[in-house]
């Protein structure tokens, strides 16, 4: 089989009915995926018609890296033949599980986990408490349709919840660039006495640094209500 252009394979995603907010985003993927140093898995969750995993396969398969995991409860009717017209099926690997199911006997680090399975707050919190203690320092873990999808906005509380109350483990290093996608970096053990205003020689600064970014990671999500509020009056 003739090797397709980037062009030719997005263009692949964008003829899948069940859209992924038109191309940014599967290329954002893509350029993450490219970017992978081969320090762990690439896994994600959230199979759906394949838009994603063949995003970021075809970023493998230029680098002659590893093959995407990608998990999901049941397997869409047309994910094969979605794959096969990119030509990404040899770097696919299609796991038909309940995700914390497949997480309670992995044992692989993880350089890039995609959470997109299911978007209710509970769901979201267990895919983070099964899969991110995999992520490799460095590593990343992005999210999809952030801070909600289809009338369901329960995925900035997930995400705040268990990462951005968390930075001295995760920095926020895109917010919503392309389309609805946010990504955090799991930083590196000798960065984090070094961030955050934290000084060791003065008691309770780690604290106040914490303190410091989760006041700026809710105002920044204030903010982002405001504008969307305002968004929809303006088309009443």
């Amino acid at each position: 089989m003739v090797k397709k252009s980037l062009d030719e394979v997005l263009d692949i995603v964008d003829s899948i009915p069940e859209k992924m907010c038109g191309r940014p985003q599967p290329l954002f993927l893509y350029n993450l995926s490219k970017k992978t140093k081969g320090t762990g898995e690439i896994v994600e969750i959230g199979t759906c018609a394949g838009h994603s995993a063949i995003a970021m396969s075809y970023a493998q398969i230029e680098k002659k890296g590893r093959k995407i995991n990608t998990i999901d409860i049941a397997e869409h009717p047309e994910l094969e033949n979605n794959l096969k017209r990119a030509g990404v099926s040899e770097y696919v690997k299609r796991i038909v599980r309940r995700s914390s199911v497949v997480a309670a006997t992995w044992d692989k680090p993880i350089e890039l986990l995609f959470i997109d399975g299911d978007h209710r707050y509970n769901a979201i919190v267990v895919d983070i408490e099964c899969w991110s203690k995999f992520v490799v320092e460095g590593g990343i873990m992005a999210f999809h349709d952030y801070p909600g999808y289809n009338g369901l906005n329960e995925a900035w509380k997930a995400v705040y919840d268990k990462v951005m109350s968390k930075p001295e483990e995760w920095r926020l290093i895109s917010d919503r660039e392309a389309g609805s996608i946010i990504v955090f970096e799991k930083i590196r053990q000798e960065d984090r006495v070094n961030s955050h205003w934290y000084n060791p020689y003065v008691p309770g600064t780690m604290k106040l640094g914490m303190f410091g970014m989760k006041v700026k990671y809710i105002v920044r999500n204030l903010l982002w209500s405001f504008e969307e509020f305002r968004e929809k009056r303006k088309h009443r």
